[in-house]
């Protein structure tokens, strides 16, 4: 029983990992608040949450990401496995970072990529998958969080009507030549008014 306590103690403490865009993984927009269309590290190690990001989403994520530390795709690339080596694969620098933390055994949410998981692997990373919810307290809305999904609602039950519109009006294929009617026209609103529905529904952690 004792071992057993010990053995769910050690798992929960464990360092988390999500290496996903925000857009399809609602875990990484709900533990950093940060929206970016292309996948990048979070890396959660007793509570303190660091992410990776490209050259061009830097400057942005550290004004608004909500996390504790912001680096770049170069800082993570300078923590070399072998100095000789010139160059070096994507899942050899994440190891070298995921190492220079001292995390080599991390939880990972069930959808965390297959093929990145045996290359971890294969570079000494050992990666335990999570079931269910990554961050359970996503099951519990704050005051603010439901009132994002509140919004989320909003916006996209005022895009329905011009979506209909749009459908009875216009043929598909004749949209680019032919179809000027106001409902055409207001395609990208509609577009953009969805898009922002997903993107707060996301951070409300639904």
């Amino acid at each position: 029983m004792n071992h057993h306590k010990n053995s769910m103690s050690k798992s929960k403490s464990l360092p988390r990992l999500i290496i996903a865009d925000s857009e399809s993984s609602p875990d990484i927009l709900y533990a950093t608040k940060f929206f970016a269309p292309d996948a990048f590290i979070l890396l959660e190690i007793n509570g303190k949450r660091t992410i990776v990001l490209n050259d061009l989403e830097i400057d942005r994520g550290r004004r608004t990401a909500q996390v504790d530390e912001v680096i770049s795709d170069a800082e993570m690339a300078a923590k070399k496995k072998d100095p000789a080596k010139s160059q070096q694969q994507r899942h050899e620098k994440i190891a070298a970072f995921l190492k220079s933390r001292k995390a080599r055994t991390l939880q990972v949410p069930s959808s965390f990529p297959l093929g990145l998981a045996r290359d971890l692997a294969k570079a000494g990373i050992h990666l335990e998958p999570q079931a269910g919810l990554f961050y359970k307290k996503r099951e519990f809305k704050t005051a603010a969080e439901l009132k994002q999904l509140t919004r989320a609602t909003r916006i996209t039950g005022s895009s329905g009507p011009v979506v209909r519109s749009h459908r009875k009006s216009c043929a598909p294929k004749s949209i680019p030549q032919s179809c000027e009617s106001a409902a055409c026209l207001q395609i990208p609103s509609w577009r953009v008014a969805t898009r922002r529905a997903i993107r707060t529904s996301a951070a409300a952690g639904r």
